[in-house]
């Protein structure tokens, strides 16, 4: 009997041992932010010339030492022609380079450029954000005011705005609130670094609020 008892007491333990436990959850939830992207569009036309490209400059800079990882931007340069300086990465040397390659000519189509940033923003999967300097009011553009706050905000684009000078600052004020972004302006072009700040400081500041409304969880 004693054999007996021995032999079973030895299965069940070797059980114990063979037999896999329960896997246990260790796995930790937390908050996945969605990537920003974000789209600066420079005003280079001629009334930019001398201390107001340089400003400006020094503003882009600015906000690109402040862009949070991992999120990326692209560079939209405009007078009378719009072009793409530099396409979306994270790298903020390269930025600045690109900020320091713009040279100063020609017209203002400012509505075309912010078209232009929409559409690189169009195929991006996360947060999409323009933010455009500027010094004057448009002049030349094919598109029309109402034609990009369609475009925007069927995209979901925020639009931040940054103006300098003399230019309607009341319907460029209106295209920034209807997408949920900001304008600011001042008649002072050394002015430019502290709105850059400020419009980004307020877009991550709305991004956070977003993002404990609305946060993805991940594993």
């Amino acid at each position: 009997m004693n054999n007996l008892c021995n032999t079973l007491t030895y299965i069940l333990l070797t059980m114990l041992v063979v037999m896999p436990l329960p896997a246990q959850d260790f796995s930790v939830q937390v908050m996945q932010p969605e990537k920003n992207y974000f789209v600066l569009v420079m005003d280079k036309s001629g009334s930019m010339y001398g201390e107001r490209i340089k400003n400006a400059r020094a503003g882009l800079k600015s906000f690109i030492a402040d862009i949070k990882s991992p999120d990326e931007a692209a560079i939209v340069e405009f007078s009378g022609t719009v072009d793409l300086t530099i396409d979306f990465t994270a790298n903020k040397n390269e930025l600045y380079q690109a900020v320091n390659s713009i040279e100063v000519d020609g017209t203002t189509r400012l509505y075309d450029a912010i078209a232009k940033a929409a559409s690189l923003l169009a195929s991006k999967q996360g947060r999409k954000i323009v933010v455009y300097l500027t010094d004057g009011a448009d002049t030349g553009s094919k598109f029309t005011l109402q034609n990009i706050k369609s475009m925007n905000l069927g995209e979901g684009v925020f639009i931040y705005g940054i103006g300098i000078g003399t230019m309607d600052h009341n319907r460029l004020k209106t295209l920034s609130a209807a997408t949920g972004g900001m304008y600011e302006n001042s008649s002072d072009p050394g002015s430019m670094g502290d709105l850059c700040q400020r419009v980004q400081k307020h877009y991550y500041s709305l991004s956070n609020r977003l993002l404990a409304a609305n946060g993805s969880m991940t594993v």
